[in-house]
């Protein structure tokens, strides 16, 4: 369940964030961007995830969750970046 918390607005500057999806090792990179930043924090009372909880992947305790920002009706465009790639 997650409920709103309060609002936050910034529109001072461009802002982006870049995110990547993975297939064995390379990574493509993707970027939002948006001339304004307007989110919303979220009480989050549980999460959950397999890729996180992986072993495998992460040893214990170096991941964790930090927080939960919803951001609606902003304006914005999604941009490829090039592959990135990383050693096993």
């Amino acid at each position: 369940m997650i409920d709103r918390h309060s609002s936050s607005d910034h529109s001072d500057n461009d802002h982006s964030y870049d995110n990547s999806g993975s297939s064995a090792g390379r990574y493509q990179g993707l970027a939002l961007c948006c001339r304004e930043w307007r989110v919303e924090p979220l009480v989050v009372q549980s999460v959950r995830s397999s890729f996180f909880e992986s072993r495998k992947r992460f040893p214990p305790a170096s991941v964790a969750f930090d927080n939960a920002l919803l951001m609606r009706r902003v304006a914005h465009t999604w941009r490829g970046r090039g592959d990135l790639c990383c050693a096993p």
